[in-house]
């Protein structure tokens, strides 16, 4: 096909799809250029017609990323496999494990027939859904390449792989479970973790070209914790008892231990201690008994001072992260097991919902249910290098889109109706993925310690209040039956799978309808996802947002949550300290589990109603 032929055939397709109006300037722009490069390549052609697309991207045409995205796709097409594209699944998969460029296991798992049926899964029109970012983001980091580098994989390829990789131990039904993954992939009703999008059925791992970061863990009871505040460490995070929140309200002191003294003269540690309820508990008693012991030293403060040392290092930094220490032990799935093991979140994939698409779709228990399975089959495949994962079998199954979604049922974030939301929809999330736990647990058996759990007795579901007779069933069901992971819900903010999901940041607020993404060699328009005249008004900043209706809309979600929900709040850098201190208050007051990072800004008013409270 010549140049002449192949971008006159795109042009009619984009005319036919987006309208002729809609992409008026980008027939102008083409006919310029080939009147300017009459010999040019189709190739040179492709970059000018993206670099225009994305030139008439804003808020108010934000259908040009799609446009954009459609011509970088027409162009990968026939730079990879020509008329053979989306064609030749099996005998493209078996030519790159013989490259060395795919895990063998890939052909020895399946056979060539199995491998045919599987690529008829394959559905090109899903490339559609991608804006121009995700595409551009999936391309340059994920996709699989050769020894020059260059991409021997398209979209549709990774999904598939990937749902293979993550069933290959199926035993029933195995060819209708890749199904269903690549269904839910490719649809961009969920992301699956980077590790996961980048390496599954790769021989030779990549790296997405991050910094690695260490996060660094200290008590508030510690005695460097003044020290630990102050230094450089980027990624901290302090744990915060009751006791000292409490102290902090009443302006008391605070005391702060050598945990290596404390243990040689009490005989314990006090990270094995917490308060297993609001008001008492262990943790309150061997702390006052180290605060009245004559043989042990101790620093003095008001507890007023500490706090105020943390927020100015939140506002300089973003961090410290708190992580409110008892409320995580007390929501225990298995109250025996060791303190810190509630503190420190399980290690496997990371998956998340896509509320913008999923919950619109109605299709949320078919994907939860495949979704499960997806994250529990990664438990095994990831044993040797994550034994604790086995021992629990716990699930990070999270969200993202919550912006999106707002803004598609035009509730504003700053609303009752938007509380109200959370709380129903997350409600339903954690009964569909208990429920699919369960069923697992049929299939292949308990976690181990399930007996010794919350789920056996029951007090999971008194804890939070699921009285309904549709949750008393599933009670009745998970005693009998047992549940294949002791915990499963988790909200992360990942930005990278939530760009490639084409939606908002996790249950974050968007910080501009449109702006650019700074890439190492390149600027990229981001847009808010189905963005429109109706949608517009429904996407605040979250520099403007008053962010105590973040914190109830947390505090509605975080009861169906059983593990930490990763919170950021925004704020202007000049906020006063009696102002973030309410934050933080009504944050621990309302059972949150953790606070993120706090994001300053300069010139963003922020309107704190004090008088909104628990």
């Amino acid at each position: 096909m010549s140049m002449q032929t192949k971008h006159l055939d795109l042009l009619t397709k984009l005319s036919l799809d987006f309208g002729t109006k809609a992409v008026a300037s980008l027939l102008e722009a083409s006919t310029l250029w080939i009147k300017k490069f009459p010999n040019g390549s189709y190739v040179d052609w492709s970059q000018s017609m993206i670099s225009h697309s994305l030139s008439q991207l804003n808020e108010h045409e934000p259908h040009w990323t799609f446009i954009a995205a459609r011509i970088h796709l027409h162009d990968l097409y026939a730079k990879q496999r020509h008329s053979n594209i989306y064609t030749d699944f099996a005998a493209h998969t078996t030519r790159l494990v013989t490259l060395g460029l795919y895990d063998p296991i890939l052909v020895e798992r399946y056979s060539q027939e199995e491998l045919r049926l599987i690529g008829n899964l394959i559905t090109p029109e899903r490339d559609k859904l991608f804006t121009y970012s995700a595409l551009q983001m999936m391309m340059s980091n994920y996709i699989t390449r050769d020894a020059d580098n260059e991409p021997v994989e398209l979209p549709q390829e990774r999904w598939l792989i990937i749902a293979m990789i993550l069933m290959q131990n199926e035993t029933e039904k195995r060819l209708k479970k890749i199904a269903e993954a690549y269904w839910a992939m490719s649809h961009l009703y969920m992301t699956v973790e980077l590790p996961t999008l980048l390496n599954a059925g790769k021989l030779q791992k990549q790296n997405n070209n991050k910094p690695t970061t260490f996060t660094s863990y200290l008590a508030v009871y510690h005695i460097d914790i003044t020290k630990f505040l102050d230094s450089t460490i980027d990624d901290k995070v302090v744990y915060i008892p009751d006791l000292f929140m409490e102290q902090v309200e009443s302006r008391g002191n605070w005391h702060l231990f050598d945990p290596h003294e404390v243990q040689a003269v009490m005989g314990y540690s006090l990270e094995d201690f917490y308060d297993e309820k609001k008001g008492a508990g262990s943790f309150r008693e061997k702390y006052m008994a180290c605060v009245q012991h004559p043989k042990l030293s101790k620093k003095t403060i008001f507890a007023i001072d500490l706090m105020k040392q943390i927020m100015h290092s939140q506002l300089t930094t973003g961090f410290p992260h708190l992580v409110y220490k008892d409320e995580i032990n007390r929501k225990k799935t298995n109250k025996y097991a060791a303190v810190n093991d509630a503190l420190h979140p399980n290690q496997s994939i990371h998956s998340s919902i896509n509320l913008g698409r999923a919950v619109p779709a109605g299709v949320l228990e078919r994907l939860i249910t495949i979704q499960v399975r997806m994250l529990d089959n990664a438990i095994d495949l990831n044993a040797q290098s994550m034994p604790k994962d086995v021992h629990n079998r716990g699930l990070l199954l999270g969200t993202t889109g919550w912006h999106h979604l707002l803004a598609l049922n035009k509730i504003r974030w700053e609303s009752v109706e938007a509380v109200e939301f959370a709380d129903e929809l997350y409600e339903n999330i954690a009964y569909l993925t208990i429920s699919a736990s369960m069923e697992l647990a049929k299939e292949k058996g308990a976690y181990p310690l399930f007996k010794e759990s919350d789920w056996y007795n029951g007090a999971y579901f008194e804890d939070r209040g699921y009285l309904s007779k549709s949750w008393q069933r599933l009670r009745a069901n998970v005693a009998l039956n047992g549940i294949r992971n002791a915990s499963m819900t988790a909200i992360a903010s990942l930005s990278s799978t939530a760009t490639l999901a084409a939606s908002t940041i996790g249950i974050e607020p968007i910080i501009q309808k449109c702006y650019l993404d700074e890439q190492l060699d390149s600027s990229i328009p981001i847009i808010a996802p189905d963005l429109s005249p109706e949608t517009r008004w429904f996407y605040k900043s979250g520099y403007f947002i008053d962010q105590q209706w973040t914190l109830k809309q947390n505090a509605a979600r975080q009861r169906h949550i059983d593990q930490c929900i990763s919170l950021n709040l925004y704020v202007p850098n000049t906020i006063q300290a009696a102002e973030l201190l309410v934050l933080h208050v009504s944050a621990w007051n309302s059972g949150l589990k953790m606070t993120g990072s706090i994001h300053a800004h300069t010139n963003s008013p922020y309107f704190l109603n004090t008088a909104i409270s628990f």
